[in-house]
């Protein structure tokens, strides 16, 4: 059966913790594929900063380009609307019959599952692959991966890796700031941020 992972997030820009994150569970897991989702409008973060859908996308193929088993999926930016990750799911469970689906997503977003919309339903729909985002978070996600395994029967998988102690949103401000922040985004990404002169 093939394993298929989502990635979901804004990706505003997309940067090197998040391709490392998903680098890592793919090899952990020996994952056939990643799909990138970038989020239309993301119920947790506001849309103020957010990029153009079409930049967003573009970022996130770059970011994939070259990297066997990746690809981008526009289906939450053409559905439109506040995207669900429960609606993701059954979307990918229905086109995928015969997949077995997992989900990544950084520490904080983690945490706060409980508060997501339809949360059971997305911990019966797939396995959920998490890591710290910060220093010392990794002890704190091990044990809410226990409370859901005790409560709600969840297939998690909490990996211990060296935090990437950069945001998307410190990289703006950086860019704004006229910082030099190219170690953080792949080449490319670097270059079609200069060159659409975003953030800026």
């Amino acid at each position: 059966m093939e394993k298929l992972a989502i990635f979901g997030g804004t990706f505003n820009p997309i940067h090197n913790g998040h391709i490392n994150l998903a680098k890592r569970f793919k090899d952990e897991l020996s994952l056939d594929r990643v799909v990138l989702m970038p989020a239309k409008k993301n119920p947790w973060k506001s849309s103020e900063e957010l990029v153009c859908d079409e930049d967003r996308l573009n970022m996130c193929s770059l970011a994939a380009e070259g990297i066997s088993g990746f690809e981008v999926s526009d289906y939450e930016i053409k559905k439109g609307g506040t995207s669900y990750t429960v609606e993701t799911l059954r979307h990918f469970k229905k086109v995928c019959p015969d997949s077995e689906l997992y989900f990544i997503m950084g520490g904080d977003m983690f945490l706060s599952l409980e508060r997501w919309f339809c949360f059971e339903e997305i911990l019966s729909l797939c396995t959920i692959l998490a890591a710290a985002r910060r220093g010392g978070e990794y002890e704190n996600l091990k044990i809410f991966e226990d409370r859901l395994k005790g409560l709600y029967g969840a297939k998690t998988r909490v990996l211990e890796m060296e935090p990437y102690e950069i945001s998307s949103s410190e990289i703006r401000k950086m860019i704004k700031l006229r910082k030099d922040f190219s170690c953080y985004l792949p080449e490319r990404v670097v270059k079609y941020i200069m060159s659409k002169n975003l953030y800026f």
